[in-house]
């Protein structure tokens, strides 16, 4: 029976480097974290600043007035941002013509059908009284 023999790596070199490996894992890992929660904070005070003008903009209308702002939030403000001035994905509609010159139903229609090609879905489910509410919302964005 032959026996093999194993060069084996000593073990003091082969920690090192293991430990250089892992050092400079943990470094960069760190760094894109700190990045990540410098670059998040400082999202969200933006995102905190155009909701304190969005709300403090237009005339308050009692409990739809909220209601529209709550839906506008949370359905409409990912893509178009809070304030309604275009955001990553959607475009500003608070601002450009083409949008403020459309009549209440024209938005609502858009509201309920969706522009497909554009990449907008649908928010029928909501019902035309949230809609509603969401397009008055829309109008004191626009003034």
């Amino acid at each position: 029976m032959k026996l093999r023999v194993i060069k084996m790596i000593p073990f003091r070199w082969a920690s090192w480097r293991c430990e250089h490996v892992v050092g400079r894992s943990l470094f960069l890992t760190a760094c894109w974290a700190v990045g990540l929660c410098w670059s998040s904070g400082e999202q969200s005070f933006i995102y905190a600043q155009k909701a304190s003008q969005a709300v403090n903009s237009g005339p308050s209308h009692g409990t739809n007035s909220e209601l529209g702002r709550m839906l506008f939030v949370s359905s409409c403000a990912g893509c178009h941002g809070l304030d309604g001035r275009g955001g990553e994905k959607g475009p500003n509609i608070a601002t450009r013509p083409e949008i403020s010159g459309r009549s209440d139903d024209e938005i609502l229609a858009i509201l309920q059908r969706g522009v497909p090609g554009a990449g907008m879905p649908a928010f029928s489910r909501l019902g035309d009284k949230k809609l509603e509410a969401v397009v008055r919302h829309l109008r004191t964005l626009q003034d």
